[in-house]
Parts: C-alpha cells; sequence; structure tokens
C-alpha cells in the first residue's frame, strides 16, 4: 500500500517526526508499562497476587479446614474487595438487604463468629451460602451480585488447590512437617467437594440428595415426593418411572417446570460399568 504524498513533502517533516515522537516514544511505552503493571497483579490462574499470598498464608498456618471454614477464607478472597476489583458495586440497599438474608443462614445464626470479618468479606460469604441454600434474593441486588460472585469461584478454588499443593510439596521435604499431610489432603478433597457443590446450589450444612441436582426441586417438593413415594432417592429411579407416575409424585410443579425436569433427565447420560479382575503369574 502506497503511502500518501502529503506525508513526504518538505513541509510536513516536523508534523510526521512529532507524530511518531508522541506514537513511539510517548504512547507505546505507556501503554506497555500499563499492560505490565496489570499483568504483575495477577498469577497464572487470572487471580489476584495478594489472594494468593492470602490462601498459601491461611494454608501453611491452618492445614486442615472444614467446609464452612473453607468457605470463609473462599469469601475473603479480594477479588470480592472493590478496592481491588471494580467490578465490585458497593450499593446503599446492602445495609438494608443483607441482616435479613444473614438471618436465613443457619450458619450465621448458629455460629456467630461467623459473622466476624470484613463487610465485604461477610457480604461475599451470605451470598454463597444464599446460593448453595437456594435463597430468593433481591433481583436487582444482591440477585445480581451473588452471580458475579459465583462466577468467580472456581477459579478461586482452583487456585486454592494450587496454593495447597504447594503447601504439601513443603511438608513433604521437610521431616517434621509430614505429620500435617492428611491434614493437607483433607483439605484437597474439600476443595475438590465445594467446586460440584457450588455448581449444583448444594447445602454444605445438611445432607443434600441427588434429586436437588433437577430444576425446579427444593425442599418443599422433595417432601412431597416423600410423600408420594418413600424409596425415590436418585435421579435414576426418577428417570426409571412411567411418565404418569413421575407426573403424579412431581405434581407440585407446573406442565412448564415438569418439562424442564423431564428434559434435564432426558441429557443426562447413562453410563454402565463392567468390572473384570485378572490374576498373571508372569
Amino acid at each position: 500500500m502506497a503511502l500518501p504524498k502529503w506525508i513526504i513533502q518538505k513541509e510536513n517533516t516536523m508534523l510526521v517526526v512529532g507524530v511518531y515522537a508522541i506514537v513511539f516514544m510517548l504512547m507505546l511505552p505507556l501503554v506497555v508499562g500499563l499492560w505490565w503493571s496489570n499483568s504483575m497483579k495477577y498469577s497464572n490462574t487470572k487471580v489476584l497476587l495478594v489472594t494468593v499470598r492470602l490462601f498459601c498464608g491461611s494454608f501453611m498456618y491452618n492445614p486442615f479446614m472444614a467446609m464452612p471454614r473453607l468457605i470463609k477464607l473462599l469469601s475473603s478472597a479480594y477479588e470480592f474487595n472493590s478496592q481491588f476489583n471494580k467490578e465490585i458495586i458497593c450499593r446503599p440497599s446492602d445495609n438494608v438487604e443483607l441482616p435479613p438474608l444473614i438471618s436465613q443462614i443457619p450458619m450465621f445464626t448458629i455460629f456467630k463468629r461467623a459473622i466476624v470479618g470484613a463487610p465485604y468479606a461477610i457480604k461475599a460469604r451470605a451470598l454463597i451460602y444464599a446460593h448453595m441454600l437456594r435463597l430468593d434474593l433481591p433481583p436487582k441486588s444482591l440477585s445480581v451480585d451473588k452471580q458475579y460472585i459465583i462466577a468467580q469461584c472456581p477459579r478461586l478454588l482452583e487456585e486454592m488447590i494450587n496454593s495447597l499443593l504447594v503447601v504439601l510439596s513443603m511438608t513433604t521435604e521437610d521431616r517434621g512437617s509430614r505429620k500435617k499431610m492428611p491434614q493437607v489432603m483433607a483439605t484437597i478433597e474439600n476443595c475438590m467437594h465445594l467446586t460440584p457443590m457450588l455448581v449444583q446450589a448444594l447445602s454444605p450444612i445438611s445432607a443434600s440428595t441427588p434429586l436437588l441436582q433437577l430444576p425446579h426441586i427444593g425442599t418443599t417438593q422433595l417432601r412431597q415426593i416423600a410423600y408420594a413415594q418413600r424409596n425415590l432417592k436418585t435421579v435414576r429411579q426418577i428417570a426409571r418411572l412411567p411418565d404418569d407416575k413421575r407426573r403424579v409424585v412431581l405434581s407440585g410443579l407446573s406442565e412448564e417446570q415438569y418439562r424442564d425436569v423431564v428434559s434435564v433427565l432426558a441429557a443426562m447420560p447413562l453410563v454402565e460399568i463392567a468390572c473384570r479382575c485378572e490374576v498373571s503369574w508372569a
């Protein structure tokens, strides 16, 4: 592609040199510097380095974390702090809407220490529990915040596992710290359990049934299912029922909700595994 004539004209020499100086000597270093400073804030998994240090320090100090404490650490991630993440919105309505929500969560009412922490962490923790307990939230405020927070959790849990693996490698090298290995492994297992629980919105407080994986199935529907047919415990049992009996069992759902359940059941894979053990005398 040919350059326009005015670029090489003598009277425009200073203008062209000035533009080159602005672009290559001012704008380019500025853009590269901004990119570099932003990239230095994050790990390879796009998690803030301050959050990574928080995870590593917490696991080094306390290698075993049960599910409630793990959720508490997860909610303390700086990704949920408006000072570190500009996408976090602090609404004045939070002061009105959060206290009633906290009163509905057993973890906050039974264990008062669960409310201790930074305000942003308490809000994130309440929204995580609200998601797992399937509580209704104001659609234009807390529900929007909950969707954003839950979307960040799988990435943060992945970084938690990476931090635990670092702690595990340190314990294997130090003979005096090897007794912590079972504790670290138990915490890794809890992290792996927490990920599908967040995806499927299953409660960590009470024993969850596989039927909660189905859409529109809550505690009320579970009581109706138990009343209609006591032995229904799994999704496979629901899927194997004849359509007329299944409709009676799920009579608490509307026709549209029932069709959603049937479509999800049809989409679930059916896997059969055959196992045979052999002994080879080589």
